[in-house]
């Protein structure tokens, strides 16, 4: 397996190609049978047979279905899956002008909330292939999104929005689809959230807008959020800063039954959980000081749902109680914290 603990880089050699290993090619003058860090496309290709390899530019694998899965019935559709593309990171997560922010504030960086979720890439562009069950599929200029979960498991309940493939519905008044938004990115989430020591749980939310340079940020911290949810079809959330002057509406709706997928769950491991689609069709509006800045529309969201119970629309809002509001009003950074006071590197979150 390679990794960093303070790089965006991942990968695995499942099972190592027999030629590569009587090859034994050579990297500073020492045998090299499987991968210990991002390689070449083709370096990767001779050395390993099945396993994958991924950074924020570069996505490179091919695994098989191998008969043993985890507890709960999702059938096999194909028995093998290949692909290699790379990648062109637009935004990460925060202004372009600042440092990038941790998602859902700095507290979020510690082991303290479970689950953790990081937005590494709001909006970026790919180009090259998957294979699926021997078809191949190509793709130039595919918008691209990438986020990172760590903890314990996901939440006991959640719905999650994801569209960066937008174009203006300030023109459709005139008749056909209007100009692509350029720079428009959304993500949206409403969740149960464990709470540390005293147990039990939160509601918290979060809308997060990348619009032309602009990073708005709608969190509990500093701002209302609302929404209504059903158990598949429907999406609606609302947010606006308490002096009203910000205000964002995203609406989506699914027509598809999505995909029923698993995901870490806190006891039962990787099992069926979530149901996705990147086939919704999202609705997102702005106003600044009571001005429609942004009205745009999508019809390649990306939409789910998680955990439950589901039997009802989920009506709900976030809000964080005095003693958080107080500690993530406090401008913190960690990165300098561990840079300043090298002895509490022993303390530092891998990832971070």
């Amino acid at each position: 397996i390679l990794g960093s603990e303070s790089e965006l880089a991942l990968g695995a050699s499942f099972q190592p190609r027999s030629d590569a290993m009587k090859a034994k090619l050579k990297r500073d003058d020492r045998p090299l049978l499987s991968p210990r860090q991002m390689v070449d496309e083709s370096t990767f290709n001779a050395l390993t047979r099945y396993g994958f390899q991924s950074n924020s530019t570069w996505n490179q694998g091919h695994i098989r279905a191998v008969g043993v899965v985890p507890p709960g019935e999702i059938n096999n559709t194909v028995s093998e899956c290949k692909w290699a593309f790379s990648t062109r990171p637009r935004q990460g997560y925060g202004s372009e002008e600042e440092k990038q922010r941790s998602t859902a504030g700095w507290l979020s960086a510690l082991p303290i909330f479970e689950p953790h979720w990081q937005i590494l890439m709001a909006d970026g562009r790919s180009d090259g292939w998957i294979e699926w069950g021997g078809k191949r599929y190509e793709f130039s200029n595919a918008p691209t999104y990438a986020e990172k979960n760590w903890g314990k498991g996901f939440p006991s309940k959640w719905f999650w929005i994801q569209c960066n493939s937008f174009y203006s519905a300030f023109e459709e008044e005139g008749g056909g689809q209007g100009k692509e938004e350029q720079e428009l990115s959304v993500t949206a989430v409403g969740a149960l959230r464990e709470l540390p020591g005293i147990g039990g749980e939160e509601t918290v939310g979060l809308i997060a807008i990348h619009h032309n340079g602009r990073f708005l940020e709608f969190f509990p911290q500093d701002s209302k959020i609302e929404w209504e949810t059903e158990e598949w079809g429907s999406w609606k959330i609302t947010a606006f800063t308490p002096d009203k002057k910000l205000k964002a509406e995203i609406i989506a709706k699914c027509d598809s039954p999505g995909t029923l997928l698993r995901a870490p769950t806190d006891g039962k491991g990787l099992a069926p959980a979530c149901r996705d689609t990147f086939e919704g069709v999202v609705e997102m509006k702005i106003w600044e000081l009571d001005e429609l800045i942004v009205n745009a529309k999508s019809t390649d969201g990306g939409l789910e749902i998680g955990g439950g119970p589901w039997e009802t629309t989920w009506k709900d809002s976030a809000e964080f109680n005095d003693a958080i509001k107080a500690l993530l009003s406090v401008d913190v950074d960690l990165d300098g914290v561990f840079e300043q006071l090298p002895p509490l590197k022993l303390f530092k979150p891998r990832g971070l």
